[in-house]
Parts: C-alpha cells; sequence; structure tokens
C-alpha cells in the first residue's frame, strides 16, 4: 500500500512539474511570436503544447519567419519545439518535409526527407548557449511551378559547441553532393567546374568579446580570433584544404595566414585565371614557381593566403582589398 502512494505522489509531482515546464514554454513562446508580429519577422496561426509525460512539447501550426529589410519569408504547414522532460533546456526542432521559401520576391518549395535542430542551454539567468546543431537530409529548393530542383544536397550539417575557454566555441560544418543550378560556374566566374560539390567540411574555433545566450542583447557578440583547424573541399577531383589563424580587427578585417594545400594546383591556377583572379600573363611564371614548390612536398602545392593591414595576397600575388568577415 506504501508503494502505491509513494508511485501515486510520484506522479502527482512528475504532473505539476510537466505542466508548470509546459505553462512556461507556451508563455514564452506566446510573447516571442507577439514580438515577432509586431516587428513583422514571424507569425503563426495556433500554438499547442503536448507530449506529456515524455517531454514539453509546443506544436505550432503554420509557422512563418520573415526579414523584410534582407527580403526573405519562409512558412511552412507546422513544426514541432520540444524538450525532454528530463532536460528542459535542450530544445528540439523538429520541421516539416515541405515550406515554402520567398527571396527576393521569388517563391520557392523547400523539400527535405530530415529537417531537425537543437539548442542546449546553460542553467543560469542569461541562459548562457552550450550548443546549437542542425541537420538537413535530401534538401532540395525548387521554384515555384517547376518541377527541377535548382538546388539540392544530400547533406547538411552544422554544429557549434562551447569549448572550456570563455566565449569560445567550435564550430562544425559540412555539405555533401551539393548541385547548383545550371551554368551557376560558367556565369559567376567563368570557370571550368561543374555545377555540383562533392563534399565541403569545416572545422575552426571561434573566439568571441562575449558569450552567446538565449537573453535579448543589443548587439551580437563580435569575432575576435578564428582558429581554422580544416577546412576541405573536394569538386569534381579537384582536393582543396587549408588551416590557420586569423584575428579579427576592430573594423571587421582579417589579419593572419592560411595555409592552402592541393594536390591539383594546375587545375586551381587554371581556374583562377579564368575567373579574372590572377591576371592571364602571370600564369607561365606562376605555373613554374608552382612546380618548383610542388615538387619539394611530392606533387602538392602549399601556398600563404596572408591578410595584412587590410590588404589580401595568395603566395606572390596581391588579391586586392581583405574582405570584411563582420560589420561593425
Amino acid at each position: 500500500m506504501r508503494l502505491i502512494w509513494a508511485g501515486l505522489a510520484v506522479a502527482g509531482l512528475y504532473s505539476g512539474y510537466w505542466l508548470a515546464g509546459t505553462t512556461v514554454l507556451e508563455r514564452g513562446a506566446a510573447m516571442a511570436l507577439e514580438g515577432a508580429r509586431a516587428e513583422g519577422r514571424g507569425n503563426a496561426e495556433a500554438l499547442e503544447t503536448g507530449g506529456f509525460p515524455a517531454r514539453f512539447a509546443l506544436n505550432v501550426t503554420r509557422p512563418e519567419l520573415a526579414d523584410p529589410v534582407a527580403g526573405w519569408h519562409w512558412s511552412a504547414p507546422s513544426a514541432q519545439l520540444w524538450a525532454p522532460g528530463w532536460s528542459p533546456l535542450e530544445l528540439h526542432l523538429d520541421m516539416h518535409p515541405e515550406s515554402q521559401l520567398t527571396l527576393g520576391g521569388q517563391r520557392f518549395t523547400l523539400t527535405n526527407s530530415t529537417g531537425s535542430g537543437r539548442l542546449s542551454l546553460g542553467l543560469a539567468p542569461d541562459l548562457p548557449l552550450k550548443g546549437v546543431q542542425a541537420e538537413l537530409r535530401y534538401v532540395a529548393l525548387r521554384p515555384e511551378g517547376s518541377a527541377e530542383a535548382t538546388l539540392a544536397a544530400a547533406r547538411i550539417d552544422a554544429a557549434a559547441e562551447r569549448t572550456d575557454a570563455p566565449a569560445t566555441y567550435r564550430v562544425t560544418a559540412g555539405v555533401g553532393d551539393v548541385t547548383l543550378p545550371p551554368g551557376t560556374m560558367a556565369d559567376a566566374l567563368g570557370a571550368p567546374l561543374p555545377d555540383r560539390i562533392d563534399a565541403l567540411t569545416l572545422d575552426a574555433t571561434l573566439r568571441l568579446d562575449a558569450d552567446l545566450s538565449a537573453t535579448a542583447q543589443t548587439t551580437p557578440p563580435r569575432i575576435e580570433e578564428i582558429d581554422l583547424q580544416a577546412l576541405s573541399l573536394d569538386w569534381a577531383g579537384r582536393g582543396l584544404s587549408a588551416s590557420g589563424g586569423l584575428r579579427i580587427t576592430a573594423t571587421g578585417q582579417p589579419e593572419g595566414t592560411i595555409q592552402i594545400s592541393t594536390a591539383e594546383w594546375r587545375d586551381w591556377l587554371d581556374i583562377a585565371v579564368a575567373a579574372g583572379w590572377i591576371e592571364a600573363r602571370r600564369l607561365p611564371a606562376l605555373t613554374g614557381l608552382g612546380a618548383y614548390i610542388a615538387q619539394q612536398n611530392g606533387g602538392v602545392l602549399r601556398v600563404p593566403l596572408a591578410f595584412q593591414s587590410g590588404r589580401a595576397s595568395l603566395g606572390p600575388v596581391p588579391l586586392g582589398p581583405a574582405p570584411v568577415l563582420q560589420r561593425q
């Protein structure tokens, strides 16, 4: 009999815990939705809680997200935001397999076989970000009224996890079997590259000037340093890898050196010339120099991509102004 009463007491306590958690989730979502509506950045037809007893769940009917300034709008029939009952600060997002996306006035249908995300927050007043992850499988972007996708990928993965160092996050990402719109490379670069990327992966550590958190921030944290452990590209048998470190100045420009390595350096030189990045008259001299350097490294060419005083250069070749990586 005591076991029965104990079980009933535990069930009652958990029911109260679940009810309190779903109430907080529902109120927080309602406040966020109200703010998004007021700013013209989001909307939803209905919010409904559920998931008892295993999870806290919020079912969203016809969610919408938008950025009026950038000119994009996204909507879907439904989405679900949920957290395990034993870990309410580990939020998950399950996407509908089909949604609508408007870019620059053009409407697209976005499909995926798997679309999910995870956001882990720390137990502190400002809800510090512990980690975030997104996973998409067999993604396709198709213009309205067309049966053919203009952009597709077999997989897209991205994650950021806080390290033990203050305001420092490890970022990993990867895409595979990406199909670009026909003629993209020819139109954009005039380069002899197919409109298909086999794989692109990234492993880097970012140090910011402040921790990321779920609370409202007047300005987003600024990136101060980038430690690029590995960046690799496989494009139709042409491989490229890079690693190095950069410091980001107060004006958002990089300072430092990234070491680039490739065994297919002759192909990349031809592409750089076709794209107009390197003058054609420089090609014979650069080919000779590349052959000499690669000969010393087993056929692999290693050249520094250097950023200094607002300028960029690839080995001995000046590339012009350095890019602005983060505007203030």
